[in-house]
């Protein structure tokens, strides 16, 4: 709408909220140095190279947080096995 009011396209990004604010910048610096293409193809790049270490990071971390998690399962099963074993034992005083 404010790109349709001859606003600044800059202007218009930022007041939606929806853009990270460093996109914002290189929109505004592009208008203003009419290079707007250049800087939004290496902020592209810029941005997809965060998406990879941000994917690389989970998957890096993915594997501990399922064995973590197969743990706590494989420790419930365990304990929910013993305890009556357990509770029988103290009920007949053999412990």
């Amino acid at each position: 709408e404010e790109v349709k009011k001859g606003e600044p396209l800059a202007s218009g990004l930022g007041e939606s909220g929806h853009f990270p604010p460093l996109l914002v910048q290189i929109v505004s610096i592009g208008e203003q140095t009419g290079k707007l293409d250049e800087l939004l193809l290496n902020a592209a790049d810029t941005f997809d190279d965060e998406a990879d270490a941000a994917i690389s990071r989970f998957i890096a971390i993915l594997p501990a947080v399922l064995i973590l998690l197969l743990a706590v399962v494989i420790g419930f099963i365990i304990v929910a096995t013993l305890l009556p074993i357990l509770m029988m034992g103290f009920g007949t005083g053999l412990f």
